[in-house]
């Protein structure tokens, strides 16, 4: 009678371990996700800056009436 409840203990500290590991993995998508988003917002500020600075190089060799 004993060896089925410890089957049973076994099997529920494996889920436990199971669901830590998933959540670990959760915590790892969000900061991902997280970097993603810094990521983007960067590049946008980075094409902001390239625009501008192609508009001052324009503005400095266009012809001046």
């Amino acid at each position: 009678m004993i060896e089925p409840f410890s089957a049973w203990i076994d099997f529920q500290e494996q889920m436990i371990e199971l669901q830590r590991a998933q959540l670990e993995a959760t915590k790892r998508a969000i900061k991902a996700g997280s970097d993603m988003i810094d990521a983007q917002k960067a590049a946008e500020q980075a094409a902001k800056a390239n625009i501008r600075a192609w508009q001052s190089w324009l503005d400095l060799w266009k012809p001046r009436r």
